[in-house]
């Protein structure tokens, strides 16, 4: 080859090879990586309703929803990118490494409420926190909104729909 020919080539070439790595940084960027890990586990004895909750979210974003006791239900999916950045925000929002681990109502301050604890990894971080009759509106934010992952899942609500009051 000429010596010209290849030197027409080499700007071409490092050219193609700039836009291919840049193709693939940006792909890479364009979806959220992230390590978030919850297990949540709410226990109520109401009597006639005594039932656990247990909520998991693994890294690679299925969620896992269980009840046992005298009721019983199962269902699982797969969160989508937005889902797990929303419970991100949710974590980040209410400060939920900064929680004491120890959430407890005081004494007489509540009757008849749920045990619950939540463990959250993310970012390499974990924390637990819980306790008997929560009242911290940052922890209750993040439980309620893993409920409504299930609670509001157009198959839940096709599967309901026809009971009272939902």
């Amino acid at each position: 080859m000429d010596n010209g020919i290849i030197a027409g080539m080499k700007p071409k070439l490092v050219a193609a090879v700039l836009i291919v790595a840049a193709l693939i940084f940006f792909s890479g960027c364009a979806v959220q990586n992230s390590d978030l890990s919850v297990k949540y586990k709410a226990i109520t004895q109401a009597g006639i309703k005594d039932y656990t909750t247990t909520i998991n979210v693994s890294p690679d974003g299925n969620y896992d929803f269980e009840i046992t006791g005298q009721i019983q239900e199962k269902f699982s999916k797969k969160l989508s990118q937005a889902e797990i950045d929303e419970l991100i925000q949710l974590v980040q929002k209410n400060n939920f490494f900064s929680l004491p681990e120890d959430l407890s109502a005081k004494p007489g301050d509540c009757m008849d409420g749920a045990t619950v604890q939540m463990e959250i990894t993310l970012n390499g971080q974990t924390h637990k926190s819980g306790g008997y009759c929560v009242q911290d509106n940052g922890f209750s934010e993040i439980g309620q909104k893993l409920y409504d992952i299930y609670q509001f899942d157009p198959a839940i609500v096709e599967k309901y729909k026809n009971l009272n009051g939902y």
